[in-house]
């Protein structure tokens, strides 16, 4: 932080070099300092490092890409055998054991079948109790 003393002479000299034509302001005094002599070593360490950034964030995305691909295609090429043998669909019964596999439980159609007569009953009511307020 400057002192009284300091931010004074800065308004100076700020104010001189805008009398003569040079619109600066105090964030522009920095420029005048001497480049870093490392400046250029600076700019390659930057971009190496930006470099390095990108390709680990790309590992870190393509590691675990690979390894599920390597096993999902291991486990396909596997299991559609396996689930073909288990499940009998190479036998002659194949399409009962799929119809069986497909079907609804008994409880369930039952239960439907109740339940879509209670919704006609009451949309039954509801049509009666309409018509009655008319």
């Amino acid at each position: 932080m400057l002192s009284a003393k300091e931010q004074e002479s800065l308004k100076n000299a700020l104010a001189e070099l805008i009398k003569l034509g040079y619109p600066v302001s105090e964030d522009d005094l920095g420029k005048l300092n001497k480049t870093d002599e490392f400046e250029e070593e600076m700019e390659v360490m930057a971009e190496v490092r930006a470099y390095f950034e990108v390709s680990y964030k790309r590992i870190i995305d393509y590691v675990p890409l690979a390894i599920d691909r390597h096993l999902l295609y291991a486990l396909t090429s596997v299991l559609q055998g396996v689930l073909i043998e288990k499940l009998g669909l190479g036998s002659a019964q194949a399409d009962a054991r799929c119809t069986a596999y497909i079907a609804e439980d008994p409880h369930v159609v039952a239960e439907r079948s109740e339940l879509l007569g209670k919704r006609a009953k009451l949309e039954a009511v509801q049509k009666a109790l309409f018509n009655f307020g008319l």
